[in-house]
C-alpha cells in the first residue's frame, strides 16, 4: 500500500475546499464533485491532478463523501431561525 504525504499548505487547501461550498471558489453549483476539486486546484496551485487523486487526498485526511444533510425542514419548530442562521454563516 501507498502512502502519500501532503505539504502542510496543500492539507490546509484540501480542508479550505472541504469545507466552503463551491459558489466561494466561483462554481455555479451547490455541490463539490471530485472533478471541480481538481479544476480548483488546477487553477489556484497550478496542480494537476486527477479527480480520483482528490478523493484518495480527501479520504486519506479523514473526509469523503457523505450525503447532505437536511438543515430546516417544514415541519421543524425553528426552521426561521436555522434559516437566517445559516443565510449569516453564508454571507461572511
Amino acid at each position: 500500500m501507498q502512502t502519500t504525504v501532503l505539504l502542510p499548505w496543500l492539507t490546509r487547501s484540501l480542508g479550505a475546499l472541504r469545507k466552503a461550498a463551491p459558489r466561494t471558489y466561483g462554481w455555479c453549483r451547490t455541490r463539490w464533485r471530485w472533478a471541480t476539486r481538481a479544476a480548483t486546484l488546477k487553477a489556484k496551485h497550478g496542480i494537476a491532478v486527477s479527480a480520483d487523486t482528490v478523493r484518495r487526498w480527501l479520504h486519506a485526511m479523514g473526509g469523503g463523501w457523505k450525503r447532505a444533510t437536511l438543515v430546516a425542514q417544514d415541519d421543524d419548530p425553528h426552521r426561521i431561525d436555522r434559516l437566517v442562521l445559516r443565510r449569516l454563516h453564508h454571507a461572511h
